[in-house]
């Protein structure tokens, strides 16, 4: 036989041979596993630090499903990775609050059948029905936080301590200070110790935000969102804006250091879980989504990050020590929190922000 004929021969067998291993791999019980297995899978799109990878495998192995895992770094990412895919890719996403309304604008956002959550009645009442999804038809809350000054008590040993905004941005004070890296937030909180309230500013209003930013950068020993509590702890700051959840770390290490609200009022946000619209897996997602509400799980992310829950039994069960009580937040000081909202255009805060660096 020669070269020729056995080249065309190996032409006709070779795809009838993969055709027989198909027949035969369909046919057999292993096939239906496969198969199942890629449907029994969801893709999450989330925070790096909230969904714990020991409760992902503990949910796997509880339930059968696959969670493949991907992670941002901040609200504008998930938009534009969103923006990128025209919302395809994932069954469940984590945006904070502001950026609900954004993504339901967009079409990214399936609605959400209350009746397929076995917590719902659990969650505490201040946390729903606020600005960005006043029924909460497209978001559930999970984990949320306030700010405030994280303070140095020794520092302030035989000094006066304003409980006040005014201890961050005054420059007749002579410490250190120290500031988030999001420019979101400093500059909702610049216009919030400026004008009392947040809403949109005109013009004049972005100068007088921008001066104020340009003459604190003076006195500010460093902008950053992952290192906020080290600020504190090493003493390189003696007072610092920071969340509560970094607030509880600084506190796990040292027993000097204090949290403030002040007086005037302070800032909130809202981490909530959302399932996309393009997503067919939604009945897996509900099954997840359910799990993670789970005590255990809640508890574990709460204890080693310092959020606090959303789920009324745990919350009001936390004792951060050096923090508010809980009580005292929702009775009296509840209606001083406002949340973070998108009151600058990316192009806004980015100038802002450039020229407040620069």
């Amino acid at each position: 036989m020669n070269s020729t004929v056995q080249k065309s021969l190996l032409y006709i067998l070779m795809p009838l041979f993969w055709l027989v291993l198909l027949v035969i791999f369909l046919y057999s019980p292993y096939a239906e596993q496969f198969l199942s297995r890629y449907h029994k899978s969801i893709t999450i799109f989330v925070w790096s630090d909230i969904v714990d990878s020991t409760v992902i495998k503990n949910f796997e192995r509880e339930t059968g499903i696959k969670v493949y895992v991907n992670y941002y770094e901040g609200n504008d990412e998930l938009l534009t990775k969103l923006e990128f895919s025209d919302g395809a890719g994932y069954d469940i996403i984590m945006p904070t609050h502001y950026m609900i309304e954004p993504l339901r604008q967009r079409g990214f956002l399936k609605k959400i059948d209350k009746s397929k959550l076995n917590f719902w009645d659990q969650l505490d009442p201040h946390l729903l029905n606020l600005y960005y999804d006043p029924q909460n038809a497209y978001s559930i809350p999970y984990l949320w936080e306030f700010y405030g000054l994280g303070i140095n008590n020794n520092f302030f040993t035989g000094k006066k301590i304003e409980n006040s905004w005014q201890m961050l941005f005054d420059p007749a004070y002579t410490y250190r200070v120290g500031m988030t890296d999001e420019p979101r937030e400093i500059l909702n909180v610049a216009g919030f110790y400026l004008f009392g309230q947040l809403k949109q500013f005109d013009e004049l209003q972005l100068e007088r935000i921008k001066n104020l930013l340009r003459k604190q950068k003076k006195f500010v020993d460093a902008y950053t969102d992952l290192n906020s509590d080290f600020l504190l702890t090493s003493k390189s700051a003696a007072v610092v804006f920071l969340p509560i959840s970094s607030f509880y770390r600084a506190r796990q290490r040292v027993d000097w250091v204090n949290f403030l609200l002040p007086k005037e009022g302070s800032l909130m946000t809202i981490e909530n879980f959302a399932i996309t619209a393009k997503s067919d897996k939604e009945d897996l997602a509900y099954i997840f989504i359910n799990y993670l509400f789970k005590d255990y799980a809640v508890k574990q992310v709460c204890e080693y990050y310092g959020y606090l829950p959303t789920l009324k039994n745990l919350l009001y069960a936390m004792d951060f020590a050096g923090v508010p009580p809980i009580d005292y937040i929702f009775d009296s000081y509840f209606t001083k929190l406002s949340l973070v909202r998108l009151l600058f255009s990316r192009q806004q805060m980015s100038q802002i922000w450039l020229a407040v660096k620069a």
